[in-house]
């Protein structure tokens, strides 16, 4: 495991306050947060490779591609030893949420099935993991749109329902980047591939 460059001062962010907005924001980490969170994030590209797919075969909708911190709860350990249960996600001063760890959350639709990906990875190291995996339409059960409001912001996150075993959530992503339109052409796409 290697340490990121402020991996320590990344990491004790989150130990100083919970879900809401922080009464002790750190401008200078809260800006390596969303450094990290820019370099590591995936692209539809990055997808498409692991996948091993053509870009044509997922051209019936624009994917689905959402980046942001994930909401977990852990123990986290602090450089002298102790470890505390803490909430790793938090608003800053800027009402922007940020979390320990964030995933990029991708996808995509073709004639048979949809293509999933995710990229997940925290502030503290270089462990990042990435996950695929092919889904017929007939075995999502649904989609569903959460809503959050944090700070007087609303968050979306997105879950995929899948029959046995645990939903599969995107990120937390301000709702001014949530393009129902699209959502809709989505949920209509595995509709009418789920009667066929």
């Amino acid at each position: 495991m290697t340490v990121r460059m402020n991996g320590e001062k990344n990491k004790k962010y989150f130990v100083g306050g919970c879900w809401g907005v922080s009464k002790s924001g750190n401008p200078r980490v809260e800006k390596d947060i969303d450094e990290i969170t820019e370099s590591e994030k995936s692209t539809f590209g990055d997808a498409i490779e692991k996948w091993g797919i053509d870009v044509q075969e997922t051209n019936l909708i624009d994917p689905i591609v959402i980046t942001g911190p994930i909401k977990v709860v852990d123990d986290i350990e602090l450089k002298n030893g102790v470890k505390v249960r803490k909430e790793l996600y938090k608003a800053g001063r800027d009402r922007k949420i940020r979390g320990y760890y964030s995933c990029t959350y991708i996808l995509g639709f073709t004639e048979k099935q949809a293509v999933f990906y995710m990229k997940k990875w925290n502030v503290y190291d270089y462990d990042t993991s990435i996950w695929t995996e092919e889904i017929f339409y007939k075995d999502i059960v649904s989609i569903n749109i959460e809503e959050e409001t944090v700070g007087g912001v609303v968050y979306f996150r997105f879950t995929l329902n899948i029959p046995g075993r645990e939903p599969v959530s995107s990120g937390y992503n301000p709702k001014e980047n949530l393009n129902e339109t699209h959502i809709q052409a989505m949920k209509n796409l595995i509709r009418e591939k789920k009667n066929q």
